[in-house]
């Protein structure tokens, strides 16, 4: 940086802190071996979250399925399932939560909704206010995140993608 004499300024190192004020947002789901043995829900949060805490990601009882069954929306909280589990991977920018199946179970007697549920690609996943690790809570109390079958690869907008060479798009 020079002055208008064309004077230079000496050399300078200025330290500052940046904090991150960005509520977290653009949440994904991913439904792994849906309705099969080893079901899994993948949940990514683009952000590193909470995992302790009021706003925790790792609480069950924040996670619903809302499933449309003989024409009806139903609801099912995930912690009100036996044997479902979660934990925080990818650093805590995701969590992976097992939720038993149909398959899963040997008892007869086993009772939808309570012993196991099958998810299916196109259920919607509920979310309640979670935060990221700066505090930063997500802006609704409910936050709708449609499910979708792993391998699936979609784009967010129409406009993220374009032409950019005769063979590459």
């Amino acid at each position: 940086v020079e002055d208008l004499s064309g004077n230079a300024m000496s050399k300078t190192t200025l330290a500052f802190t940046m904090k991150d004020k960005t509520p977290p947002s653009d949440f994904t789901a991913k439904i792994y071996k849906a309705g099969d043995k080893g079901q899994l829900l993948k949940v990514n949060f683009n952000d590193t979250m909470a995992t302790d805490g009021k706003y925790s990601v790792l609480d069950l009882d924040k996670y619903e399925i809302h499933f449309k069954a003989s024409g009806n929306w139903y609801v099912i909280c995930l912690a009100d399932i036996k044997g479902a589990t979660i934990k925080a991977v990818d650093g805590g920018k995701a969590v992976e939560i097992k939720v038993p199946s149909y398959v899963d179970k040997d008892d007869e007697d086993a009772v939808p909704g309570e012993d196991y549920f099958d998810i299916l690609p196109g259920d919607l996943l509920v979310i309640a206010k979670v935060a990221d690790v700066a505090g930063n809570k997500t802006q609704l109390n409910t936050n709708y995140v449609p499910i979708v079958k792993s391998g699936r690869v979609g784009l967010k907008s129409e406009d993220s993608i374009q032409l950019t060479a005769k063979d590459t798009i």
